[in-house]
């Protein structure tokens, strides 16, 4: 077995023999320095050397398949199974889960080249999801398992985008290297989250639109992006600005206000969906695809896959939630002061009548039941019974910051917004420069 030659030197042997050298110079000059203090060697036994080997499960493998293809079965590969059951189902890994096995190697390598095992497999790991790792492991006798939790290291980003079509497409500026697709629509839904209750990023979003925000980040070890978190931002929507300071009070939850304190907040959410594809919008006038006639549409239809959350836009009581003739499944709730909302051709109703529901509560799933050709969530906004358009209404705001913390408010707005000039809001001018530049590149000028 190979062993490794550590040295070790008593410090405290040394230095009394230095003094007493000293001393013994001082009384004579004429005797023998003192032998040096003796040096012990000890020999400490290394590991045997390892190896590992990395495999990702594939589209319909099964770990137990995987840990076959890599010579690891028998009891020990169904304790590792009893153990892993702890932590998480290995049925439910998801394909390109990686998983890293580490056993020990002979001395020898096989005819192929290939490192020959002493033994099976006494390390197993991986990552069961993108916040944590687990560690299973045997080296000690017996297998034992940890999860530990990924470390992430918090930054701080500024973005500018100018909308070109969508809120996808944006020309993006300020802190861009190192952003890949995914980070950037993770960026544009947590900014779609704080301005839910202004703009619906679907029907109010035009070309020449800008927005610039300041967000703070959680950065895994690999790059990926586990958090994101708005600090400030603005929204050049048409003609109007729209100011967002995220301000936390030392006692209640955190918020979004604008400038002068008001809550970004109103009593309704302008979309019932998360996943918000809109088919057709508001009118009083529409052809039905299963009528085939043209009949008043007092409503906004979303386009969405079947099963997907449905939530209330506002607070309220149900007050029906049941079939509904040509609604289908279909939800009516009652809000404060007039307000009203119906949500139908529902897969699935989640609530009943006379329940109180919260703003954002998931109270069924989209379907296509009823007068419906296909899968989608017919919406209807009503006040004092007549239909409305809901982005057209002034609707009332949540609390503004309390009065007693508007002097640190205001501190904190400052701060943000100070950093945030610190990247420029996109103009009109830049998008007609970038129309030109496409056009040009196009005829290959």
């Amino acid at each position: 077995m190979p062993v490794r030659k550590i040295a070790i030197v008593s410090a405290g042997t040394a230095a009394v023999a230095a003094l007493v050298g000293a001393a013994w110079l001082g009384v004579s000059s004429r005797r023998a320095d003192p032998p040096p203090p003796a040096i012990r060697t000890v020999f400490v036994p290394s590991g045997p050397p390892e190896v590992t080997l990395t495999d990702t499960l594939r589209v319909g493998q099964t770990l137990g398949e995987l840990f076959d293809d890599n010579g690891f079965a028998g009891p020990e590969a169904v304790e590792v199974f009893n153990l892993l059951r702890r932590y998480k189902n290995p049925r439910s890994l998801r394909p390109g889960t990686v998983i890293q096995l580490i056993a020990p190697i002979a001395q020898g390598p096989t005819e192929s080249g290939e490192p020959l095992l002493a033994s099976a497999p006494n390390r197993v790991h991986l990552k069961p999801d993108p916040d944590s790792r687990l560690v299973l492991d045997a080296s000690m006798g017996e297998w034992v398992g940890r999860l530990d939790s990924v470390p992430v290291v918090s930054d701080t980003v500024k973005l500018a985008g100018l909308i070109q079509a969508n809120m996808y497409d944006a020309r993006l500026g300020g802190d861009t290297t190192g952003l890949v697709s995914s980070d950037v629509r993770q960026l544009i839904w947590a900014l779609s989250e704080v301005y839910q209750w202004r703009i619906d990023f679907y029907r109010d979003v035009h070309p020449g639109d800008a927005y610039r925000m300041l967000v703070e980040r959680e950065v895994r070890p690999d790059g990926s992006v586990r958090a994101v978190r708005v600090l400030a931002a603005e929204f050049r929507n048409r003609d109007q600005v729209l100011a967002a300071v995220r301000f936390h009070p030392p006692e209640g939850e955190p918020n979004y206000y604008d400038e002068k304190g008001e809550s970004v907040r109103r009593a309704f959410l302008l979309s019932p969906l998360d996943f918000r594809r809109v088919t057709s919008g508001f009118s009083s006038r529409r052809f039905h695809p299963i009528l085939k006639r043209y009949r008043a549409h007092l409503g906004t239809d979303y386009g969405a896959p079947t099963g997907t959350p449905v939530r209330s836009t506002g607070d309220g009581t149900v007050t029906r939630a049941s079939w509904w003739g040509g609604y289908g499944r279909a939800i009516e709730i009652r809000h404060a002061n007039g307000f009203s909302t119906r949500y139908a051709h529902l897969s699935r109703i989640g609530v009943r009548p006379g329940q109180r529901v919260a703003q954002g509560e998931i109270i069924g799933r989209v379907g296509s039941t009823g007068l419906s050709n296909a899968s989608h969530l017919h919406y209807e906004f009503l006040q004092r019974g007549r239909h409305r358009n809901p982005t057209g209404l002034k609707l009332p705001p949540a609390e503004p910051v309390d009065p007693d913390l508007l002097p640190a408010f205001d501190i904190e707005r400052d701060r943000l917004l100070a950093v945030l000039e610190g990247v420029e809001m996109p103009t009109l001018t830049r998008l007609a420069d970038a129309r030109s530049e496409g056009r040009s590149t196009e005829r290959g000028e």
